[in-house]
């Protein structure tokens, strides 16, 4: 059985799938916003015991690797590369918006809301009847300006999908909506990893940063060094040293 995970964006989902039929066994998901690290834990346990599994049956796990939330990949992430470690199982790594674009068939524009002004956007072809897994990359994740992207997607003409998808209908003409999920299915996850695992073609559990993170050092709280002369040094006798 494989084990996959998402905790990219709001959502905590987990889902255990059988490989060999691509059947969902039992999945669970919540959104959270905050709290992953807290809940992931709790949900694979009550997960596998629905499930009537233990981690010693499992034979892969796979996590979603970005874009998405910094804290939420971390979280995943280490999970999932502490199950891979301690029942001597395979991994992989899913990416975010190929996920998202498994959700159609068709030929799909993935937009979702990076804030700041920004859309992480990434263009997939359609799939292929006979290799539904190994669909073209048109327009590999990045991060744009709204206006940028909404000329990319008017330019490529194909239906939108994603949380920033409606923030680039009206600047792009008529390019349709077909959904505005702002996080993957962990089913889409878990078939894709399957597959990439069946075929040894799954990526590490790396994450995937389009950008930097928004939480920075504040200079200003950074209290500056101060160099003091070698004569003002106090005596050691004197100092109390």
């Amino acid at each position: 059985m494989l084990l996959t995970i998402d905790t990219s964006g709001a959502d905590c989902a987990v889902c255990v799938l059988d490989p060999q039929t691509s059947a969902t066994v039992f999945q669970m998901c919540e959104t959270l916003n905050i709290g992953h690290a807290e809940r992931l834990v709790p949900m694979v346990g009550e997960c596998l015991v629905a499930a009537s599994m233990e981690f010693a049956n499992l034979k892969g796990v796979a996590a979603t690797v970005g874009p998405g939330s910094f804290t939420g990949l971390r979280v995943g992430l280490s999970f999932a590369r502490a199950v891979a470690l301690a029942c001597a199982i395979p991994a992989c790594g899913v990416g975010v918006m190929k996920a998202m674009a498994a959700s159609t068939s068709q030929a799909v524009t993935v937009a979702m809301d990076a804030r700041r002004g920004e859309v992480w956007f990434a263009a997939f072809d359609a799939q292929s009847p006979n290799e539904p897994y190994n669909r073209v990359c048109l327009v590999t994740p990045r991060a744009l300006t709204f206006d940028e992207a909404a000329l990319e997607a008017k330019r490529l003409g194909h239906p939108l999908v994603g949380s920033g998808a409606a923030l680039l209908a009206d600047a792009s003409g008529d390019v349709p909506i077909l959904s505005q999920a702002p996080c993957p299915s962990v089913v889409d996850v878990a078939r894709l990893a399957a597959h990439a695992l069946a075929h040894n073609t799954g990526s590490p559990l790396s994450p995937l940063y389009i950008r930097g993170a928004d939480a920075k050092p504040q200079a200003s709280v950074v209290a500056p060094s101060k160099k003091v002369a070698a004569n003002s040094v106090p005596n050691a006798a004197g100092a109390g040293l």
